[in-house]
């Protein structure tokens, strides 16, 4: 709140200042909440956590199409975005039956803040890195180099954010209930890093190939320019898909040390590759690759660090991890071909063949996935959908 003056004349936007401040606002209402829903989630209570998001999500959804109608300009924006979080905190506070004391309990009272001072140091330093190139390149670039940059970094992000928003939310306090059954969590790491690579990585292979036609189809061509960029960060999500489950891991096993010390090394790599791209002026299809080669490093650092805390050999991971890695080398060879194939065909035809490769493939993708993560077809015949959900769970 104090910076935002300094901030709205940095960017030149006198209005700047009015709308941080009031988006401000959110820090308080998280601030509120974190403690319920942190406590709904070691109870392992998903309904719960479930109808609080759900509920908050629909009154920020429809609040912003109110607003919006009624000409509330940006505000439809920030506003719908503060109330659902209120709600959410709300619901997760009723859900929790949380109820603040008046005494200070000074017992383990130094355990937790160091824990705490570790986990901020690692979450400051991953905000300060996913903010550094729009805060510190943003005035260089101008509006539209800022605006391709900003569009890429907002499209690639949503498919990891909800496999990771499901997976990787409710990962710690499962994990932690099983930190000193070392096979059990190898297990859980082995199983949670195929898992998202087999969703994630033909999502984005196939996100890299078909971007130059989707983003045009989808958005416009005035966003042909994002394409480059858009395609550099789809391949360092790949990267960021297999290690999941590692800071989950090294919280659980209570080494959020560990973690800080990476994302402090993330952020020095980033101050390096943001002061290059100021010496040397770079365009946003350098920095993007450069920046995802620094994300795609520092996730096989989390995920390496994961291995050793779990006292998992690489060697084993690697052999265990293979069917997966071979799998999305088959499955990116095999679309690269289909696709390389449809750009020499009409625009009906190449729909049809690339539906139909890709059909196929899908089919054969979900065979090998469900051989892969130890499933007979067998298990699933005869089950209804909740109990296969429960099984998989």
């Amino acid at each position: 709140l104090m910076a935002a003056p300094y901030l709205a004349k940095h960017y030149e936007s006198a209005d700047l200042a009015t709308y941080m401040r009031v988006n401000g606002i959110g820090l308080f209402f998280g601030l509120l909440s974190a403690i319920p829903i942190a406590l709904v989630q070691k109870r392992l209570d998903y309904r719960s956590l479930a109808i609080a998001n759900s509920l908050g999500a629909i009154v920020q959804s429809g609040l912003s199409v109110v607003m919006a109608i009624a000409g509330a300009g940006v505000y439809a924006i920030i506003i719908p975005t503060l109330a659902g979080v209120a709600v959410t905190g709300l619901l997760a506070t009723r859900a929790s039956q949380f109820v603040p004391a008046w005494t200070l309990r000074t017992e383990g009272l130094m355990h937790t803040l160091k824990f705490g001072f570790s986990a901020f140091t690692s979450n400051f330093a991953n905000f300060a890195c996913n903010n550094s190139v729009v805060l510190i390149l943003g005035r260089q670039w101008g509006v539209s180099q800022l605006g391709y940059y900003s569009f890429s970094d907002s499209k690639y992000s949503k498919p990891f954010d909800i496999v990771a928003g499901q997976i990787g939310a409710n990962l710690f306090p499962i994990l932690r209930r099983i930190q000193h059954d070392r096979p059990r969590v190898q297990k859980t790491l082995f199983h949670i890093s195929r898992l998202a690579l087999m969703i994630l990585g033909p999502i984005y292979l196939s996100l890299v190939l078909t971007a130059p036609k989707l983003i045009p189809m989808a958005f416009g061509a005035q966003w042909v320019p994002a394409v480059q960029v858009f395609q550099f960060l789809c391949l360092s999500a790949v990267a960021r898909a297999v290690a999941l489950p590692a800071n989950a891991v090294l919280y659980a096993l209570g080494k959020p040390l560990v973690s800080a010390k990476i994302a402090l090394v993330r952020l020095a790599f980033y101050g390096i590759s943001v002061a290059l791209a100021l010496y040397y002026k770079w365009e946003i299809g350098s920095i993007a690759a450069l920046l995802a080669t620094n994300e795609s490093i520092v996730c096989l650092a989390y995920l390496y660090a994961s291995l050793h805390v779990s006292e998992l050999r690489l060697s084993r991971y690697l052999r265990e991890m293979m069917p997966a890695f071979l799998l999305q080398c088959a499955t990116g060879l095999i679309l690269t071909v289909v696709w390389a194939t449809c750009q020499n065909l009409k625009p009906f035809e190449a729909m049809a063949l690339f539906g139909t490769a890709l059909l196929g493939t899908g089919v054969l993708y979900l065979y090998a996935c469900v051989r892969i993560l130890g499933y007979n077809l067998s298990d699933f015949r005869g089950k209804s959908l909740k109990s296969l959900i429960a099984g998989v769970a």
